[in-house]
């Protein structure tokens, strides 16, 4: 899609909205799997735990349908951070430590 330079118009469009479709697949597996991971390790998760997740997986679902982002922001930077959010938080879970009754789980 970035080879033709498609503007977000052009890439909802594109497959009969199947494109938009596969993104929002990829936005809600990068969501799911450190919910399903915390979750088969037994741990509790807090409703902000949940919005980060889901924040990542919506940030992961947009970055395909844009072709130039904008100077204000970078989703490839917020993506990032949110990955590394992520797995810091997931690590925490797994292995907490002293900052375990700080963060709320």
């Amino acid at each position: 899609m970035d080879s033709c330079q498609a503007e977000f118009w052009e890439r909802w469009r594109f497959l009969r909205i199947g494109y938009p479709l596969f993104c929002l697949a990829i936005g809600m597996l990068t969501a799911a799997v450190p919910i399903f991971y915390a979750e088969t390790e037994g741990r509790r998760l807090r409703a902000w735990m949940y919005a980060l997740f889901f924040a990542t997986g919506l940030i992961v679902g947009l970055k395909p349908m844009v072709y130039k982002e904008p100077r204000e922001y970078s989703l490839t930077v917020l993506m990032v951070l949110a990955y590394i959010l992520t797995a810091v938080l997931c690590a925490l879970l797994l292995h907490p430590g002293p900052l375990r009754g700080h963060l709320g789980f």
